[in-house]
């Protein structure tokens, strides 16, 4: 999809059939930079994985589900702390204090 935002903010004409080259381009950079991120991984000895592989894995983003209450919240963020991302277990907890024990 390929919108204009200053003429079409709120996206309801997609300009994409009319301009294949411009999405063309925007692909191929969109998938340069997706490169470059995962080489930037593997030299850092991470995983060389992209992370929403990983986020799939894992059953998907429990934290996003419509209804919290009946959310796996609690395992993900154990799940998220395991793995070394308790910073971002912590803004989950906060965010979602209501629904936890």
């Amino acid at each position: 999809m390929l919108f204009d935002l200053k003429a079409d903010p709120h996206e309801q004409n997609d300009m994409a059939p009319s301009q294949p080259n411009v999405c063309a381009q925007g692909a191929r950079r969109l998938a340069h930079w997706h490169d470059q991120q995962m080489q930037k991984m593997v030299r850092s000895g991470s995983e060389p994985m992209d992370p929403l592989w990983t986020v799939i894995r894992e059953g998907g983003p429990a934290h996003a589900l419509h209804d919290p209450t009946r959310s796996q919240l609690g395992e993900y963020l154990k799940r998220l702390e395991a793995t070394g991302r308790a910073d971002g277990a912590a803004a989950l907890r906060r965010r979602y204090a209501e629904f936890l024990p």
